[in-house]
């Protein structure tokens, strides 16, 4: 794991780097992407978090139907928020 997320940031740092060094508009054009991809991308987390609870919570009652209803539901809220 630790080698996974060493190289998820080495290549962010080197995706900088390289922005960076064409100037400073393509150094802002970076910056307001990556604020957008954390507010796109958290919400997701979120629900992806709240899904597995409600999911593994139905399988450990003994409740498979339920349990397939809220993967349905979550995809369906996953799929709304996205677009």
């Amino acid at each position: 794991m630790f080698k996974q997320v060493m190289g998820e940031y080495w290549a962010w740092e080197i995706n900088l780097a390289f922005a960076g060094s064409r100037g400073g508009t393509p150094l802002a054009a970076h910056a307001s992407l990556q604020s957008l991809t954390f507010y796109y991308y958290t919400p997701m987390i979120g629900f992806m978090s709240a899904a597995t609870v409600r999911v593994g919570t139905c399988i450990g009652s003994n409740r498979p139907a339920r349990a397939w209803e809220e993967c349905k539901t979550a995809a369906m809220l996953v799929g709304a928020v996205q677009n």
